[in-house]
Parts: C-alpha cells; structure tokens; sequence
C-alpha cells in the first residue's frame, strides 16, 4: 500500500504557517516522495527546488538534508503574466466593493495566522474558500462588471485544469513507481478540489491522508 499525505501550506509565510513548521509536518510524515505544486519540467531540463524561492521551497530543503526524498513537479504550465495581473487587480478590488468579502478575508488571514498549517488542513478553512466564492460571485453581479466578471470564469477554469493535471500526473508516478510513502504540498485554496478529486481518480493500492493524521 502507498500511503500519500495531502499537505495544504501558503506560499510566503504568515504566522503560525512558516517554514519550521512546515518542515516539522514533512518530518513527522516522512515521505520518500513530494509532490509539489511546480510546473512539470522537461526530460532536458535538471528541477531545481531552490529556484522557487517560497515557503516550501525553503522546508524541502531543510528536509531534504536529513532523508533522502525524490521530488515530483505536477502541475501544469504558468500562464503568462497577464493573467497574474489581472488575477492582482480582481482580488485588490473586492475587498474595497465588498465589506462581506474584506471581512471573511481578514478572519481568514487571522486563523492562519494563529493556527497555521492545522487550520489549512482543516474544513474551516475550505468553508472560508467557499464562501469567498459565493461573496465574489454576488459581488460581480452587484458590480455588472463583464471584463472582471470573465475573468474570473477564466480564473476558475484555470484552477480546475490546474488541480486535474497535478491530480493525472500524481496517479500516473503512483502507477508506474514504487515507495511507501509520499506527501503532496499544494495551495490550501486547492483542499476542497483535490479531495474530491483523489476519490474520482482513486487508484488501488492507494490510499490518501486528508485530515493530517500522518503529519501531525
């Protein structure tokens, strides 16, 4: 049986979610392997961890020094830049048309902030991400802004392709290589998507950790 741990983190350290504990996490799990939300590298190019320069970069690496670990790129090609600038723009601009939006924003931040990586793993968070979902789709309708309101159609579908690649790509290196036990760190904003998405991909001789039970 290969065991896989579903990790959920932020990508710049905030709080409680920082790097030594994250590195804690890894430790307590012991994967041989890591799945990690990167783009899927070429056979002629060499993955460097050190060059995505985020907090999990940063707990790999230290984990990396006391267990051997093969690392896994999953994911899919980063769009272009101006995806991400629009991407900026919506999420600036909601919290200053929503009051309801900044306020779920903020307790957000403040219970990762608190609690960390518990409260990633947890189903606390994945309702906050649902209902910043429903507060952003009032707010665009309120708003009758067509440009950003497209956007963020575009956005999601962007997501979902995104959690359907790492998702391929992970039950294709389960299928085809041999280890116990692996984690997958991905984007807290993916926990909902990425469950539910290991049981419609679900693999035999496979089994998944949701709820942290092997990391802490």
């Amino acid at each position: 049986m290969k065991f896989v741990s579903l990790i959920c983190t932020v990508h710049v350290e905030h709080g409680q979610a920082n790097d030594t504990e994250l590195h804690s996490l890894l430790e307590r799990a012991r994967p041989e392997v890591i799945f990690l939300e990167t783009p899927v590298m070429s056979e002629d190019d060499q993955f460097d961890i050190a060059t995505l320069e985020n907090l999990e970069s940063i707990a790999v690496t230290q984990y990396c020094k006391i267990k051997p670990v093969t690392l896994v790129p999953v994911d899919m090609a980063t769009p272009d830049e101006s995806f991400f600038i629009k991407a900026k723009a919506l999420f600036r601009d909601l919290p200053r048309r929503s009051h309801e939006y900044d306020h779920l924003m903020a307790e957000n931040n403040k219970n990762v902030k608190a609690s960390g990586f518990y409260y990633l793993n947890g189903d606390r968070h994945s309702e906050y991400q649902s209902a910043l979902h429903a507060e952003t789709l009032r707010t665009l309708k309120r708003m009758s802004n067509g440009p950003f309101s497209e956007f963020y159609e575009s956005w999601l579908k962007t997501k979902r392709l995104r959690e359907e690649e790492m998702m391929s790509n992970i039950v294709r290196y389960c299928r085809e290589n041999t280890f116990d036990t692996a984690a997958f760190l991905v984007g807290a904003a993916h926990r909902y998507s990425i469950i539910e998405l290991s049981k419609e991909y679900a693999l035999e001789g496979v089994q998944w950790d949701y709820s942290g039970n092997g990391a802490w």
